[in-house]
């Protein structure tokens, strides 16, 4: 009996478009309205089932099948640049630790999965290139670029990265994913 070789989805559907899957980005949006920590809380299925999403988005962003490299941005910039110590009830100390532990498991897991997936094609397709002259000028402030990733903070993303990655309260995995993501960012600059 001939052995058979499953060939990739990915490679012999390179022409799927917007116009094939009219409902895949509504969906994709609806997806991401609920996040881990809203209806079901921070449960394992969910918080792995949200990290296996955000690696399902980043591989068909990275294959060019659609463009969502803005939703890796914003998992970037949510995940690394906002507080994730808030909590609903006054309980303890203790428990507020606990729940921001857990919310960066599951935030910089899913930023650092888009890193490590698409970071060098992120950086080519969403950063700002042209560094802004520094010191004084006699003409106006250059804008920054919309929908572009200015360089100061695709560096204090890899900051943070490597700030997490050495935190113990975190899970070894998050960790682990952490220091890779900014490896891999890392090496566009």
């Amino acid at each position: 009996m001939p052995t058979t070789h499953l060939q990739s989805p990915v490679n012999a559907r390179r022409d799927l478009s917007w116009r094939q899957l009219p409902l895949f980005e509504e969906t994709v949006y609806e997806a991401l309205k609920d996040e881990p920590g809203r209806r079901a809380k921070f449960t394992k299925v969910e918080t792995e089932g949200w990290v296996n999403f955000m690696a399902f988005l980043a591989l068909i962003t990275k294959e060019r099948i659609v463009g969502l490299e803005d939703i890796g941005v914003v998992v970037l910039r949510e995940a690394l640049e906002e507080r994730h110590d808030s909590l609903t009830s006054t309980d303890g100390a203790d428990d507020r630790k606990i729940d921001e532990a857990t919310r960066l498991n599951v935030f910089v897991a899913a930023a650092a999965i888009w890193a490590v997936i698409m970071g060098e094609e992120l950086w080519e397709r969403m950063g700002q290139k042209d560094e802004c002259p520094v010191g004084l000028s006699l003409g106006p402030a250059p804008k920054q670029l919309i929908g572009t990733i200015p360089k100061r903070r695709w560096e204090m993303w890899i900051a943070r990265l490597q700030f997490l990655s050495l935190r113990e309260d975190l899970k070894i995995c998050t960790r682990e994913l952490a220091a890779e993501a900014a490896a891999v960012m890392m090496r566009v600059l």
